[in-house]
Parts: structure tokens; C-alpha cells; sequence
């Protein structure tokens, strides 16, 4: 999804956050995960890095940040440098051409929606 936005005009991002004190904590949970206030996210601090999230132009389309008490980080896409040999789907060219060739229908819809309303 992260190339996607030159095309939609919608930038795809996401947030992972840690626990969160939410209702959806019920007393059995609080026991499982032995929670605590102290040691979970409130609501508030989700939404707010959530506004951050999408307010903040730094954020590239298909940008992951994690949150946590510890605070946040921009998750990196890989962790690792991904292979590049020729058939690996990785190389450059390949990935162009499979980029390509994924967001050609998409491209296309976009293209007949757009001439149909105008």
C-alpha cells in the first residue's frame, strides 16, 4: 500500500499500540494479562498519537508506528535489507513491473470512475 498514494491520493498509515485500558478489558482479562492501569495505554494516548499519525506530513504513506509506555517508534519495513537477485520479486525492475502490473486494474477503475462523473 505504501505506493499507493501517488495514485488514490490516500495515504495508508498505521498505529500499533500496546495494551489499552478500554472496556474491552474485562475483569477476566485484567487477571490473564496480569494489567494494571499503570501498565497500559489509555484511550486518549491513542488518539492522540493517532492525530499525530495522520496530521504529521514526516509520515510517508505505509509508515507502521508502534506505541507503547515506552513511547513511540516508526516500525522500519523490513528490519533486514531484503534480497535482490534476479527472481527473488525484489530487484528493482521486478518490483517496478509487479507494482505495475498489481495497480493497473485499480489504476484503471480510478481512470472510468473519474471519466463517468465528470
Amino acid at each position: 500500500m505504501k505506493d499507493s498514494e501517488a495514485i488514490t491520493g490516500v495515504r495508508v498509515t498505521t498505529i500499533c499500540p500496546a495494551l489499552v485500558n478500554t472496556p474491552l478489558i474485562t475483569p477476566d482479562k485484567i487477571v490473564q494479562y496480569s494489567m494494571s492501569e499503570e501498565k497500559a495505554l489509555s484511550p486518549e494516548d491513542v488518539a492522540s498519537n493517532m492525530l499525530h499519525l495522520i496530521q504529521q506530513k514526516k509520515y510517508e504513506c505505509g509508515t507502521v508506528l508502534e506505541l507503547s509506555l515506552a513511547g513511540t517508534r516508526v516500525v522500519p519495513e523490513w528490519n533486514i535489507d531484503p534480497p535482490n537477485a534476479p527472481g527473488s520479486g525484489s530487484n528493482a525492475e521486478e518490483v517496478k513491473a509487479g507494482a505495475a502490473a498489481l495497480m493497473k486494474p485499480i489504476q484503471d477503475k480510478l481512470a472510468t470512475e473519474k471519466a463517468s462523473k465528470l
